[in-house]
């Protein structure tokens, strides 16, 4: 059996991919494959509050705009302790609705690459009468780790890694 097995593999040139457990292996296939804003990628201690700005500002308007040609992302670090936390945003549109995926990174205190036991998840943000999929929060005040952005709605959290 395990000569069968070991002959298989080595006929059909298999070989295995492993996927880091990080956001951008998840989020950047989603908007492959079509022209992407990219909003920014920020380090909690690189953020500015006028980065970040701009930064929401980009994810907003490319949400209002849902251009079925385009996609936009954004990631950044929430916190680096006591757990390590980024968060990421993934939009396409179709039909004149733009579909947006949040994703989180929770790992230990280390950071990447050094955290030992990171997950990440996703949700999905869902578009209503009174917003869209993701909206400003009112009353929040930009700065490292917070663009003030909310997932209306969201639906279908599931862990795509870790555990």
């Amino acid at each position: 059996m395990r000569l069968a097995l070991l002959t298989t593999l080595l006929v059909c040139g298999c070989t295995t991919t492993t996927v880091v457990c990080d956001i951008e292996p998840f989020l950047d296939p989603y908007v492959s494959g079509r022209p992407t804003d990219d909003c920014g990628t920020f380090d909690f201690d690189n953020d500015t509050a006028s980065t970040l700005d701009a930064a929401r500002k980009c994810v907003i308007t490319a949400i209002n705009t849902a251009n079925p040609t385009r996609g936009f992302r954004m990631v950044w670090t929430v916190q680096k302790s006591p757990n390590h936390l980024r968060a990421g945003l993934a939009g396409v549109a179709s039909g004149g609705m733009m579909f947006v995926h949040q994703f989180a990174y929770t790992g230990d205190v280390s950071g990447v690459p050094g955290d030992k036991h990171p997950k990440v998840s996703v949700q999905t943000c869902t578009q209503d009468a009174a917003h869209s999929a993701i909206f400003a929060t009112a009353g929040c005040v930009i700065g490292p780790g917070k663009p003030c952005m909310t997932c209306n709605a969201p639906i279908s959290g599931q862990l795509l890694c870790g555990g």
